[in-house]
Formats: C-alpha cells, sequence, structure tokens
C-alpha cells in the first residue's frame, strides 16, 4: 500500500535557510548588522495499523537566536508538529498541523550535530483538517445499485490537544555543509548575507503522545522513517 509522506526532506531547510536570507536583506535598512543562528532536530515517522489507516507523523523542533547591535538580541525555541490519517476503507482524511513554544533546555543538541534530545509536555494549538469521505446515498427499490456522493470537507478547525514527547536523535550519517551568498541592492543601501547549514542523517526513537478524544495516542511506532540534526546561521551587513 502507497504510504502517505507529508514532511518536509533536509532540502526543504536548505530552502529554508535561503528564504531566511532573503528576507532578512529585503526587511533591512542601511547600518543593519545583523545575526541569525539556530540549531534543531526533525524527525518523521510512518505506521499502518491493522485495519489499513496509516498515519503520517512529522516533528521539528529548533533553538534560534537573532542579534542585530546593539540590543542583546532573542532567543526563542519552537515545536512545530504535523500529522495525517488516512483510512483506505472509508475514504476518510485528516491533517494536523500545530506548533508551541519550548521552554529553556527541552532541545539539547550535541555541537558536532551527532545526538539531540527533547523532552517537553503541555498544549499545542494548530488547524485540523477533515475529509470523511464518500457517504452513500440510500437506495430506492427500483435502484438496483447504490450511488455515491462526495461530503464536502468541513471548515478548519483551530484546536489545542495535550500532548507530551521524549525523543532522541543519533547521529547516523556523515555531515554535509552548504553555504550561499546573497548580495542585496536597493536606491537606499547595498547589502550582503553570508548564510551557512551543517547537517547529519540521524535515527531518532521514543515517544510521542497527544490526548485525543480523552484517549493518549502514540505517534512513534518504533525507529524513524526519516530523521536529521542540522544547524544554520546567517550574518547580514547594510550599508549605505
Amino acid at each position: 500500500m502507497k504510504r502517505l509522506w507529508l514532511f518536509a526532506p533536509l532540502s526543504v531547510l536548505v530552502v529554508g535557510l535561503v528564504l531566511t536570507g532573503l528576507w532578512l536583506a529585503t526587511s533591512a535598512s542601511a547600518g543593519d548588522n545583523s545575526r541569525f543562528s539556530s540549531e534543531g532536530a526533525d524527525a518523521a515517522f510512518f505506521s499502518e495499523d491493522e485495519n489499513g489507516v496509516q498515519t503520517s507523523f512529522h516533528i521539528f523542533a529548533e533553538n534560534a537566536a537573532f542579534q542585530s547591535p546593539p540590543g542583546p538580541g532573542d532567543k526563542f525555541s519552537s515545536l512545530f508538529v504535523d500529522v495525517a490519517w488516512s483510512d483506505p476503507n472509508t475514504g476518510m482524511f485528516a491533517f494536523f498541523y500545530g506548533s508551541a513554544e519550548l521552554p529553556a533546555g527541552a532541545l539539547m543538541v550535541d555541537r558536532k550535530l551527532m545526538r539531540a534530545t527533547l523532552q517537553a509536555s503541555g498544549s499545542i494549538c494548530g488547524f485540523l483538517f477533515v475529509e470523511p469521505g464518500p457517504t452513500p446515498t440510500p437506495v430506492a427499490p427500483e435502484q438496483p445499485t447504490p450511488t455515491v456522493t462526495p461530503s464536502p470537507p468541513p471548515p478548519e478547525q483551530f484546536i489545542c490537544v495535550e500532548g507530551a514527547v521524549d525523543l532522541v536523535w543519533e547521529g547516523s550519517g556523515p555531515l554535509s555543509r552548504y553555504m550561499d551568498h546573497f548580495h542585496f541592492k536597493s536606491e537606499d543601501f547595498i547589502g550582503n548575507s553570508n548564510c551557512k547549514e551543517s547537517g547529519r542523517s540521524a535515527v531518532a526513537s521514543g515517544s510521542a503522545t497527544a490526548v485525543i478524544d480523552g484517549m493518549p495516542v502514540e505517534f512513534v511506532p518504533g525507529p524513524s522513517d526519516f530523521a536529521s540534526i542540522f544547524s544554520r546561521g546567517c550574518h547580514d551587513v547594510f550599508v549605505d
């Protein structure tokens, strides 16, 4: 049966790094000198139960820092998840994506990107989309076979669920590096942005649960199908 993959591979992180540099460039002004850095990990898990219901779970966690002198800068930690369910028996499809702030120390990343840990619990809020699948139309006596009319998808719902995560990433591949340079010019100033990223494939394991309809649901059936540990940063300078 075809797997349902709904997660961003490491190449998307590279695209995100490029977009970060471009956003910093277009939102800056002459005299700015800013630095952005982050470290984090992500993982994807796939499972299928005895009834054929497929679940795809992706988690992304990151510690980030932004500084633009003379200010002290800001530090923040974030968690993002997306979950997709597909039931081939009923045609039901559901998708949830949400995010939460992480407390300090919840995500720990080894400087060599060989290991990362994430331990946190609390509420995660986001949007839930549900497509219930086709609904059979009642069969009149003179009709030999039923007809099927697709049900219109309900509007998206904003929900919050309680969850807990306890995951460990172990690096399993060589360290890869990516570097890029952006040059930005406007009528008022010239900007230069230097960005770099390092990443390593990994295997993640542990537990990630959420309380759904009053019952705890586990989203980590075993070792990850995909995982990585990464660090990235940009340095931007803008002059007249």
